[in-house]
């Protein structure tokens, strides 16, 4: 009886100090209540629902990608239950959280952790799932902002590369107008799927070149807070040059299996006008590799090789023939634009790549720094290149007959990786069968003079076979010009100083049976060269008698 007077007594003095007190010093009370029992909590906790919003439906998209970076801990195996995934047409597996269970993560010196909740919903058989993370109080203000941005970045890049690559071409899509119902065409896309095998192991390069390319890949794709700092649109450019099989091709493939980027192969042949390159370059993709192979072959870009980069750009209707206006073909300026003006700017994470066989038919304004950044040379086959493709093609590393192969390359011997591949490839189930058949090639090529019959030149773009058909193929480009005399005659003279070196370089090749071939040469032109009668002051036709007057 005297307990239950003093509650009711307790519960008037609580009653009587409510109305007497003002509403803001007991509003205090219970703040500074709270503070206080806060102080014995070492921890603070985050929920982070899969839906939210007021009626519960909006999907979370911090949720997905909290859930793709869990996967990546190495924690998530080790908890008591696990549940092991692969996505749609993917290979690869990857381990999800069972409910209730936590995973440890350590970020800037800071412990966090993760714990996987699903409560099912009153009277409903939907379950509500959501992540909450565990932080220390004291690591909150320093860690968790760039925690959770390293946790988005992470997940977006794991969820790129899930997804499938793709080869893109460039093609013309048919359509009516709405109103008028007249035809017309624009440039658009057709993809493929891209499952090239080659990665930077299989490609035969030296390795220092090989790890300062990759090294680049690798500052370009952390680089979009330094390239928007210097206000430069971010992309890169690089060109490839070099001969024929070298690996060009395959650079770029591996160059996209590094990255994990699309390519698009533009073929410029198949564009129209600089309007339509605009519009094939607006809809490439972010993350993605911009390739345009043998552009020396596929456009004129060497006709104005000494013009500076203003005098393209503000060219103006003097030469209607090359002006940076829509003149039925693209123009230099408009792939100056392409690379490097404002229409460059479309998209983020981009990277061009030029190929050639003969980087010097490139006008030097294409290759300067901001266009063409890096410049890979891809020479013909060492004997460091060899090494890897013995390890790729034999599966060997070391063989008594390297020593051999390693003097044939020394001794002059000149082939492509493609051919000594080749090579390997037939005789792949016998490594010394293979390597005897190499050693022979390249001794073969070393009596030849070097790759084919013209012996090759101290010259940077290759053999001087090349220039012979780099000459020709700028006669084809030329005849297309106001100037076609003048053109052509300086291209056949060119032609003929080329065709007298090739002629000189067999006699200088000390082989009997190519000196008897040029001898065979002189002596069919001196037979049929005509003669002349100095008396009579005409030709005579070799086995025409010449008659003279007595």
């Amino acid at each position: 009886m005297d307990s239950l007077t003093n509650f009711w007594s307790l519960m008037a003095i609580i009653v009587v100090f409510q109305n007497l007190v003002p509403t803001q010093l007991l509003e205090m009370v219970r703040r500074w209540l709270e503070s206080w029992q806060e102080r014995w909590k070492a921890y603070k906790f985050f929920r982070i629902p899969e839906q939210y919003g007021c009626d519960g439906f909006q999907e979370n998209g911090l949720y997905n990608k909290v859930s793709t970076y869990v996967s990546t801990l190495g924690g998530a195996v080790d908890t008591h239950y696990a549940n092991l995934c692969s996505a749609k047409n993917s290979n690869d597996i990857f381990v999800s959280l069972e409910a209730g269970q936590s995973v440890e993560d350590v970020f800037l010196g800071a412990r966090l952790w993760w714990i996987h909740e699903v409560k099912e919903k009153d009277g409903e058989g939907d379950a509500v799932k959501s992540f909450i993370l565990k932080i220390h109080k004291r690591d909150k203000a320093g860690v968790l902002r760039p925690y959770l941005e390293h946790v988005q970045a992470v997940a977006e890049d794991v969820d790129h590369r899930k997804r499938e690559l793709k080869l893109y071409t460039n093609s013309q899509k048919f359509g009516r107008q709405k109103w008028t119902s007249m035809a017309f065409r624009q440039p658009d896309w057709t993809s493929v799927a891209f499952k090239h095998p080659a990665t930077f192991d299989t490609i035969a390069m030296e390795a220092d070149l090989k790890n300062k390319i990759k090294m680049d890949l690798d500052a370009f794709v952390r680089g979009k807070n330094y390239y928007h700092r210097l206000g430069r649109a971010w992309k890169r450019g690089y060109l490839l040059y070099g001969p024929p099989g070298t690996g060009k091709s395959s650079m770029i493939a591996a160059m996209a299996n590094y990255l994990h980027y699309n390519i698009y192969d533009l073929e410029l042949t198949k564009v129209n006008d600089n309007s339509e390159l605009r519009m094939l370059l607006m809809q490439t993709s972010n993350k993605s590799i911009i390739v345009i192979e043998d552009i020396d072959c596929s456009l004129d870009l060497s006709r104005h090789s000494g013009v500076s980069d203003e005098d393209e750009r503000h060219r103006g209707n003097d030469d209607d023939d090359y002006d940076g206006h829509e003149s039925g073909r693209v123009t230099l300026s408009g792939m100056l634009n392409f690379i490097d003006g404002l229409w460059s700017s479309c998209g983020e994470e981009k990277i061009i790549v030029f190929t050639t066989n003969n980087k010097n038919r490139l006008d030097p304004a294409l290759l300067r720094p901001g266009r063409m950044d890096m410049h890979i040379y891809f020479p013909h086959c060492t004997f460091s290149a060899f090494n890897t493709l013995a390890n790729n093609y034999l599966g060997i590393k070391d063989h008594k007959l390297f020593s051999h192969v390693q003097e044939a390359f020394q001794s002059g011997g000149c082939m492509t990786p493609a051919e000594v591949g080749e090579i390997l490839l037939v005789n792949k189930s016998s490594p010394s069968r293979a390597l005897k058949a190499l050693i022979s090639a390249l001794q073969s090529s070393s009596r030849r003079g070097g790759n084919g019959v013209v012996p090759e030149r101290s010259t940077e773009n290759g053999t001087h076979r090349e220039s012979e058909r780099n000459i020709r193929h700028e006669m084809f480009l030329n005849k297309g010009s106001r100037k076609v005399g003048s053109d052509e005659t300086i291209s056949k003279v060119r032609l003929e100083q080329a065709h007298d070196d090739r002629m000189l370089s067999l006699g200088q090749n000390n082989s009997f049976v190519d000196l008897k071939k040029l001898h065979n040469l002189f002596k069919t032109k001196n037979k049929n060269k005509p003669t002349f009668d100095l008396s009579a002051g005409t030709p005579v036709t070799p086995g025409t008698p010449v008659t003279r007057d007595s």
